[in-house]
């Protein structure tokens, strides 16, 4: 059985995340995205129990 891992992805709803946590929720892994969502979060799965979606930006060091 593959040990559970967590993964951040920063800019998650963008070109590359749109591809790459799918992949990895497939794998097993459970996934924090953290984005601006300025394009809107509609390339992420909707309510996929090992994703965790954080809407801001990665220079604000208190949500860090």
């Amino acid at each position: 059985m593959k040990k559970v891992e967590n993964v951040l992805i920063t800019g998650g709803a963008g070109y590359v995340g749109a591809a790459l946590v799918p992949r990895l929720l497939d794998l097993g892994y459970r996934i924090t995205v953290l984005d601006l969502m300025i394009y809107g979060d509609q390339v992420l799965p909707a309510d996929h129990p090992d994703l965790r979606i954080e809407v801001g930006d990665i220079r604000d060091l208190a949500l860090l």
